[in-house]
């Protein structure tokens, strides 16, 4: 699946000026939960969950699935825990975006 089925100019203003949906998920595993270090905005430099954008064909949970899926691992019994929307402070024209929180339980494979 192609990032940009738009040209790339007018992509970056429709991120600019549309509410996007992202998830992000809580893994926990033995009383341990995965987070990662981020190197870009929004967030640059704090520690978050995994995730990012739902597209457009996908639910909120095959999002998640995709982007835990993405570093080597799958979860199971996913939970909701919150839905906010929130403007990226470090975002340079202040982004303001959907966020839906899931918990959910490691269920197999390994960090890549």
């Amino acid at each position: 699946m192609s990032k940009h089925r738009i040209p790339p100019e007018l992509y970056k203003q429709i991120l600019l000026n549309v509410k996007c949906t992202s998830v992000d998920v809580f893994v926990f595993k033995e009383g341990k939960i995965l987070l990662g270090y981020r190197t870009k905005s929004p967030g640059i430099n704090s520690w978050a969950p995994p995730g990012g954008w739902v597209w457009k064909e996908e639910t909120p949970i095959d999002a998640s699935n995709r982007h835990v899926e993405e570093l080597g691992i799958k979860i199971k019994n996913h939970k909701l825990v919150d839905i906010i929307t929130t403007t990226w402070a470090d975002h340079p024209q202040n982004k303001n975006d959907l966020l839906i929180y899931y918990s959910a339980e490691y269920d197999s494979g390994h960090l890549i």
